[in-house]
Protein backbone atom coordinates (compact mmCIF):
# COMPACT_ATOMS: atom_id res chain seq x y z
CA UNK A 1 0.00 0.00 0.00
CA UNK A 2 2.79 2.42 0.85
CA UNK A 3 4.53 1.90 -2.50
CA UNK A 4 1.62 3.15 -4.61
CA UNK A 5 1.12 6.37 -2.69
CA UNK A 6 -2.07 5.07 -1.12
CA UNK A 7 -1.34 4.58 2.56
CA UNK A 8 -4.82 4.08 3.96
CA UNK A 9 -7.67 1.63 3.60
CA UNK A 10 -10.27 1.40 2.17
CA UNK A 11 -8.93 2.68 -1.14
CA UNK A 12 -11.72 4.52 -2.98
CA UNK A 13 -11.57 5.55 -6.63
CA UNK A 14 -12.64 9.08 -5.60
CA UNK A 15 -12.34 9.63 -1.83
CA UNK A 16 -14.75 12.56 -1.79
CA UNK A 17 -17.51 10.44 -3.34
CA UNK A 18 -17.01 6.94 -2.01
CA UNK A 19 -15.76 7.18 1.58
CA UNK A 20 -18.61 7.02 4.04
CA UNK A 21 -17.90 9.37 6.96
CA UNK A 22 -18.80 6.44 9.24
CA UNK A 23 -15.98 4.28 7.83
CA UNK A 24 -12.67 4.73 9.56
CA UNK A 25 -9.45 4.31 7.63
CA UNK A 26 -6.36 2.50 8.80
CA UNK A 27 -2.91 3.93 8.14
CA UNK A 28 -0.36 1.34 7.05
CA UNK A 29 2.84 1.97 9.04
CA UNK A 30 6.09 2.43 7.16
CA UNK A 31 9.09 0.33 8.09
CA UNK A 32 11.63 2.64 9.70
CA UNK A 33 15.06 2.61 8.04
CA UNK A 34 16.83 2.36 11.41
CA UNK A 35 14.90 -0.78 12.38
CA UNK A 36 14.36 -2.57 9.08
CA UNK A 37 13.71 -6.25 8.99
CA UNK A 38 16.27 -8.34 7.10
CA UNK A 39 15.85 -11.61 5.22
CA UNK A 40 18.74 -13.95 4.44
CA UNK A 41 18.52 -15.48 0.95
CA UNK A 42 19.79 -19.07 0.89
CA UNK A 43 19.97 -20.86 -2.41
CA UNK A 44 22.22 -22.34 -5.05
CA UNK A 45 24.11 -19.78 -7.12
CA UNK A 46 26.20 -21.80 -9.51
CA UNK A 47 24.42 -21.11 -12.81
CA UNK A 48 22.90 -18.12 -14.57
CA UNK A 49 19.27 -19.19 -13.86
CA UNK A 50 20.06 -19.72 -10.17
CA UNK A 51 21.71 -16.28 -9.90
CA UNK A 52 18.83 -14.68 -11.78
CA UNK A 53 16.36 -16.24 -9.35
CA UNK A 54 18.36 -14.95 -6.35
CA UNK A 55 18.16 -11.47 -7.91
CA UNK A 56 14.38 -11.86 -8.37
CA UNK A 57 14.00 -12.88 -4.72
CA UNK A 58 15.98 -9.77 -3.68
CA UNK A 59 13.76 -7.54 -5.81
CA UNK A 60 10.55 -9.02 -4.43
CA UNK A 61 11.69 -8.80 -0.80
CA UNK A 62 12.67 -5.16 -1.30
CA UNK A 63 9.19 -4.47 -2.69
CA UNK A 64 7.79 -5.97 0.53
CA UNK A 65 9.71 -3.36 2.55
CA UNK A 66 12.46 -5.58 3.96
CA UNK A 67 16.21 -5.55 3.53
CA UNK A 68 18.05 -8.69 2.54
CA UNK A 69 21.39 -10.40 2.77
CA UNK A 70 22.41 -12.37 -0.29
CA UNK A 71 25.70 -14.26 0.09
CA UNK A 72 26.19 -13.99 -3.66
CA UNK A 73 25.82 -10.20 -3.62
CA UNK A 74 27.33 -9.33 -0.22
CA UNK A 75 30.11 -11.97 0.01
CA UNK A 76 30.62 -13.27 -3.52
CA UNK A 77 31.76 -16.64 -4.74
CA UNK A 78 34.81 -18.38 -3.27
CA UNK A 79 37.96 -17.58 -5.19
CA UNK A 80 39.77 -20.36 -7.05
CA UNK A 81 41.85 -22.29 -6.26
CA UNK A 82 39.64 -23.30 -3.36
CA UNK A 83 41.88 -23.57 -0.29
CA UNK A 84 40.75 -24.13 3.31
CA UNK A 85 41.39 -20.49 4.23
CA UNK A 86 39.13 -19.32 1.39
CA UNK A 87 36.38 -21.77 2.37
CA UNK A 88 36.65 -20.59 6.00
CA UNK A 89 36.46 -16.93 4.92
CA UNK A 90 33.34 -17.41 2.80
CA UNK A 91 31.58 -19.63 5.37
CA UNK A 92 32.26 -17.14 8.19
CA UNK A 93 30.98 -14.16 6.21
CA UNK A 94 27.87 -16.06 5.09
CA UNK A 95 27.05 -17.23 8.63
CA UNK A 96 27.73 -13.77 10.09
CA UNK A 97 25.24 -12.41 7.54
CA UNK A 98 22.72 -15.09 8.44
CA UNK A 99 22.98 -14.31 12.16
CA UNK A 100 22.19 -10.66 11.40
CA UNK A 101 18.88 -11.55 9.73
CA UNK A 102 15.36 -11.90 11.08
CA UNK A 103 14.23 -14.71 8.76
CA UNK A 104 15.50 -16.89 5.93
CA UNK A 105 14.12 -17.36 2.42
CA UNK A 106 15.58 -20.69 1.26
CA UNK A 107 15.39 -22.05 -2.28
CA UNK A 108 15.13 -25.82 -2.02
CA UNK A 109 15.00 -26.78 -5.69
CA UNK A 110 18.19 -28.71 -6.38
CA UNK A 111 18.66 -29.56 -2.69
CA UNK A 112 21.97 -27.66 -2.58
CA UNK A 113 24.16 -28.78 0.34
CA UNK A 114 25.03 -25.20 1.34
CA UNK A 115 21.38 -24.16 1.40
CA UNK A 116 20.43 -27.19 3.48
CA UNK A 117 23.22 -26.36 5.94
CA UNK A 118 22.05 -22.73 6.18
CA UNK A 119 18.49 -23.91 6.90
CA UNK A 120 19.67 -26.14 9.75
CA UNK A 121 21.97 -23.44 11.11
CA UNK A 122 19.21 -20.82 11.08
CA UNK A 123 16.71 -23.17 12.71
CA UNK A 124 19.24 -24.03 15.45
CA UNK A 125 19.64 -20.28 16.14
CA UNK A 126 15.87 -19.75 16.33
CA UNK A 127 15.69 -17.85 13.03
CA UNK A 128 12.48 -18.69 11.14
CA UNK A 129 12.96 -20.28 7.71
CA UNK A 130 10.57 -20.03 4.79
CA UNK A 131 11.65 -22.69 2.30
CA UNK A 132 10.44 -22.35 -1.29
CA UNK A 133 10.17 -25.71 -3.04
CA UNK A 134 8.69 -26.20 -6.48
CA UNK A 135 10.41 -29.32 -7.83
CA UNK A 136 11.28 -31.25 -4.68
CA UNK A 137 9.84 -34.60 -3.64
CA UNK A 138 8.01 -34.52 -0.30
CA UNK A 139 10.20 -37.39 0.96
CA UNK A 140 13.24 -35.11 0.71
CA UNK A 141 11.63 -32.51 2.97
CA UNK A 142 11.10 -34.61 6.09
CA UNK A 143 13.67 -32.89 8.33
CA UNK A 144 12.72 -29.41 7.13
CA UNK A 145 8.96 -29.95 7.36
CA UNK A 146 9.43 -31.56 10.78
CA UNK A 147 11.26 -28.57 12.24
CA UNK A 148 8.97 -26.01 13.92
CA UNK A 149 11.25 -23.16 12.80
CA UNK A 150 10.72 -24.10 9.13
CA UNK A 151 7.81 -23.83 6.75
CA UNK A 152 7.86 -25.16 3.18
CA UNK A 153 5.81 -23.18 0.67
CA UNK A 154 5.37 -24.15 -2.98
CA UNK A 155 4.04 -20.83 -4.28
CA UNK A 156 6.64 -18.12 -4.93
CA UNK A 157 4.63 -14.97 -4.07
CA UNK A 158 3.29 -16.62 -0.92
CA UNK A 159 6.82 -17.65 0.12
CA UNK A 160 8.10 -14.08 -0.40
CA UNK A 161 5.24 -12.67 1.64
CA UNK A 162 5.80 -15.13 4.50
CA UNK A 163 9.57 -14.52 4.63
CA UNK A 164 9.02 -10.75 4.77
CA UNK A 165 6.23 -11.10 7.34
CA UNK A 166 8.30 -13.36 9.63
CA UNK A 167 11.21 -10.92 9.42
CA UNK A 168 8.95 -7.97 10.26
CA UNK A 169 7.50 -9.88 13.23
CA UNK A 170 10.97 -10.69 14.55
CA UNK A 171 12.56 -7.27 14.09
Amino acid sequence: CNRGGLASLPIPADPSLLVDPGISTHEVPSVQASNRARVYIAGPLFSFPQRWFIQEVRRCLTQQGVDNFSPFHQVGLAKEPLHQTEMNRVAKLDLDGLEGCDSVFAILDGLDAGTLFEIGYAASKGIPVIAFAQCVDDRDLLMIEGNPMCRVIRDFPTAIYHAAWRALEAS
